[in-house]
């Protein structure tokens, strides 16, 4: 009897032993889940804002990003907004490049195609076969000239966010 009574503690005990181990085992589990999951949105956080800001610098949006971690990503994001700041000031020195580029070939430009007018509208006196040839050469070439240059305006335009889009239905075929 006197063994029969320990044998049922023991199991009492045994059974209360497991069912904690359980619930231990599942806690810790839980707590291993949660703390995982922590650590990997403490990761992917910072990476994932530095894809955004690798997004916007391709979209040519150049807002510094902000990282709250102490680690090696926010160097990187400290290296990151320093990419980007140079990048912008490329980028605005390459418009300003290029709005000059097109208004310094405009000039002179200019003055060839008044020339060209008069010595083409005979103002100057009589012109040979081959010196009208030449004017009407020099003709072709201003004007292939400004239409590039025109072009190169119009891109210039186009980064600054000046030009205006007027979208219209046409047929592929044709183009």
């Amino acid at each position: 009897l006197a063994i029969g009574g320990s044998m049922s503690n023991v199991e009492s005990t045994l059974r209360r032993s497991s069912n904690v181990a359980v619930i231990l085992t599942v806690c810790t589990l839980l707590a291993a889940i949660a703390i995982a999951f922590i650590i990997t949105r403490t990761i992917t956080r910072p990476i994932s804002i530095l894809i955004r800001g690798t997004q916007r610098v391709a979209r040519s949006s150049f807002e510094p990003i902000t990282v709250l971690s102490h680690d090696e990503i926010a160097l990187l994001a400290d290296a990151f907004n320093d990419m980007s700041d140079k990048l912008k000031i490329v980028n605005e020195l390459k418009s300003d490049l290029t709005h000059q580029i097109s208004h310094e070939l405009r000039t002179p430009l200019q003055t060839i195609l008044s020339a060209q007018h008069l010595l083409a509208g005979l103002k100057l006196g009589a012109l040979n076969e081959e010196q009208l040839r030449l004017l009407g050469v020099i003709r072709g070439s201003v004007d292939k000239l400004i239409k590039f240059t025109n072009q190169f305006l119009d891109i210039a335009k186009i980064e600054a966010g000046m030009m205006e889009y007027r979208f219209t239905r046409i047929d592929p075929v044709s183009v």
